[in-house]
């Protein structure tokens, strides 16, 4: 996945991606193996090209506000160019004949910066269309399902894929991802990162070739990444990638398979959250969180003070009108015990975290029974969650 300008692509009459310029190299991969054999990377990096020739276009999809393209090319040829000459793209380095087999592509309209962050509740995103996967052996098969369940207040997101080949190749595969952190305006999940999602396969063609000699087991590996767009984020996209399990293999051994796609979703506009009233001469903001956590040797109190100024439009609250998201703050982390205590600097992480929880921690305060000190030092408002003074 690249972020790339709009003046960087290029669609035919027909909305078919031709031309694409990417600041990455392009490689082949697998599961230990990288071609650099024509465009090793270094640093800082120069463009390349991929433009699309002589194939055939399949399963072309365009949204009405034209925020997403999708496509397919099968067969011709994928021709890798670099970024040199007056108007680029001049030098072919490399022309990868796709044969019998298939690449997917997706133009996706991000929205705008920080606005996924401002959106809160639930929204499910359904299947619009989809292109079909495809194999390394060029069989394409049958997409069944695509879904994606977005948690905007907690700032995650799930997704499934279904998909399907019969005839030369007879499986059926299906891919569910944990909740994820939504990671700007996308999230992603990989079996070897910190959200694997579960992949099973049923059926004969589960097992392929394995390029270090005999046959897979059958059990599968991948990817799922997704991303939340248009203006209103009314739009999402899913890209997937799935590759057999070869087990323990010598260095550079390829992947032997690759199913591969891409869809598009849709939902109903997801709810933006609402600000506090901007007060005083800026209207600007500072915000404390205070929350208690108890350890085996004692109860410690850990402190998340604002030290940034920020706007009413970065306090993003619920439809009851709680606190669930501080975006673009910088915070202080104290844990206490006793008379010592230690400070840490994070971001809006651990006020996600801790916001939802403090005002449970406001009753404590008010109706337990903490020394008076402690009282003094942990003060917070009832009607709050965050202590909020306008500068």
């Amino acid at each position: 996945k690249n972020t790339v300008a709009g003046s960087n692509l290029v669609l035919d009459g027909a909305k078919n991606l031709v031309n694409v310029r990417v600041a990455d190299e392009i490689e082949a991969k697998g599961f230990n193996f990288t071609d650099t054999t024509t465009d090793t990377k270094t640093t800082p990096f120069p463009s390349r090209y991929v433009k699309f020739a002589g194939g055939t276009a399949n399963e072309t999809f365009k949204a009405a506000d034209n925020s997403i393209y999708i496509g397919r090319w099968q067969g011709g040829t994928m021709d890798l160019y670099s970024d040199t000459g007056t108007s680029g793209g001049n030098t072919l380095l490399e022309s990868i004949a796709l044969g019998s087999r298939s690449s997917s592509w997706l133009v996706f309209q991000n929205p705008a910066l920080n606005f996924v962050q401002k959106l809160i509740g639930t929204t499910n995103y359904a299947l619009v269309s989809a292109t079909k996967p495809s194999d390394s052996f060029g069989n394409v098969g049958t997409l069944n399902s695509a879904s994606i369940a977005a948690n905007f207040s907690a700032q995650t997101a799930s997704a499934n894929v279904n998909l399907s080949f019969s005839g030369a190749r007879t499986l059926t595969l299906n891919a569910q991802t944990p909740s994820v952190p939504i990671n700007n305006n996308g999230f992603f999940s990989e079996s070897v990162g910190s959200f694997p999602p579960t992949i099973t396969c049923t059926g004969t063609g589960c097992v392929v070739p394995n390029p270090a000699g005999g046959s897979t087991a059958g059990t599968w590996n991948g990817g799922i990444q997704g991303g939340f767009g248009a203006a209103n984020a009314y739009g999402g996209a899913l890209v997937y990638n799935f590759i057999p399990n070869l087990g323990v293999v010598p260095a550079n051994t390829p992947n032997g398979d690759n199913i591969q796609g891409v869809a598009a979703l849709s939902a109903t506009a997801p709810t933006v959250g609402g600000n506090p009233t901007a007060v005083g001469s800026t209207g600007i903001f500072r915000s404390s969180i205070i929350y208690p956590i108890s350890v085996s040797n004692g109860e410690f109190f850990l402190e998340s003070t604002g030290r940034t100024a920020v706007a009413n439009t970065a306090l993003i609250r619920d439809a009851s009108g709680n606190l669930v998201r501080v975006n673009g703050d910088t915070w202080n982390i104290q844990r206490q015990r006793g008379g010592g205590h230690a400070v840490h600097r994070c971001g809006d992480p651990v006020l996600e975290q801790l916001a939802v929880k403090c005002q449970h921690h406001c009753d404590r305060i008010h109706g337990g029974r903490l020394h008076s000190k402690l009282r003094r030092r942990l003060q917070c408002q009832r009607r709050q969650v965050a202590d909020r003074h306008p500068n």
